[in-house]
């Protein structure tokens, strides 16, 4: 049975009402994750909430905010590393970790991902191939500089042609044809045969 959404939810802004259904909605086993987490200090804090259903059984996919503190074998640095980056219930930390392909595992989590990437779609202007030039650097300048917003990639910093091909519903072949414009314009990296980056940006 295919996975489908019974609640998307973002908790951008000083609303009550997040709180709220946060605490109604984040629950199930990414949420006891987060919980056990900030035993060490860490902060997972979901920004977008999907609840997914198979049959009776429910899933939560978060594209969340996630803070560590930095320790050392002689104990905590001072320091701090943040990202945002997509999780599960049976993944919470597979993408912060690197490990790409694992992530797509999830029934559940690769059809939120396709639902975000609907509605990213609805909000852009796709009328030729320049114009899907350009919503390709929108959406990387938009992780950049407002991480929250989640233009339906699974790390910050960073794309990938197969989520960007559903977004732009065209066979990942033509969406690296785009890309490769865009790189012989200066103007994003590509890597791996996958990841699109802004030009000279790191890797989260």
């Amino acid at each position: 049975m295919a996975y489908r959404e019974v609640a998307s939810v973002s908790f951008i802004g000083e609303d009550p009402e997040n709180q709220h259904l946060k605490n109604m909605l984040f629950v199930g086993d990414l949420a006891d994750y987060s919980e056990d987490r900030a035993s060490y200090g860490d902060v997972i804090d979901p920004v977008h909430l999907y609840v997914m259903a198979d049959g009776q059984t429910l899933h939560n996919v978060a594209w969340v905010h996630r803070t560590n503190l930095d320790w050392q074998t002689d104990g905590y640095t001072g320091g701090y590393s943040e990202m945002h980056h997509i999780a599960c219930d049976c993944l919470p930390e597979a993408e912060s970790h690197g490990q790409t392909e694992a992530i797509f595992t999830c029934n559940a989590l690769v059809a939120a991902l396709k639902n975000r990437a609907e509605e990213v779609r609805q909000t852009a202007s796709i009328e030729d191939d320049y114009a899907k030039r350009r919503l390709i650097l929108r959406l990387l300048r938009a992780d950049r500089e407002y991480p929250q917003s989640w233009p339906a990639n699974v790390l910050q910093g960073e794309h990938q042609i197969f989520l960007l091909s559903m977004i732009l519903q065209e066979h990942p072949v033509e969406v690296k044809c785009h890309v490769d414009q865009l790189v012989d314009e200066g103007k994003v990296d590509f890597q791996d045969d996958e990841i699109v980056r802004l030009a000279h940006q790191k890797a989260a």
